[in-house]
């Protein structure tokens, strides 16, 4: 399978910001919340992070959008029967 380009392209103060924003989120050992627009590259920082990372495990994105406002906390932290 072909993989997919890892570079990231950009010269504006505002993606230079994220780009570092990015950096130090993956030398922490704590979750990622990354939102912003659709279309805004949100998953593209959020694979940059996981693969600058020490993590072994796999990268797990999530559409909050999508959870049931009932259903958020159980969606995200699990739920014990």
């Amino acid at each position: 399978m072909p993989q997919k380009s890892t570079q990231l392209i950009g010269q504006s103060p505002a993606f230079r910001k994220a780009l570092e924003e990015a950096r130090l989120a993956a030398s922490q050992d704590s979750p990622v919340l990354i939102y912003g627009e659709t279309g805004s590259g949100k998953g593209v920082i959020a694979s940059y992070i996981h693969r600058r990372s020490a993590r072994q495990g796999r990268l797990v994105s999530l559409n909050c959008a999508s959870f049931q406002a009932s259903l958020f906390e159980s969606e995200l932290f699990g739920h014990m029967k």
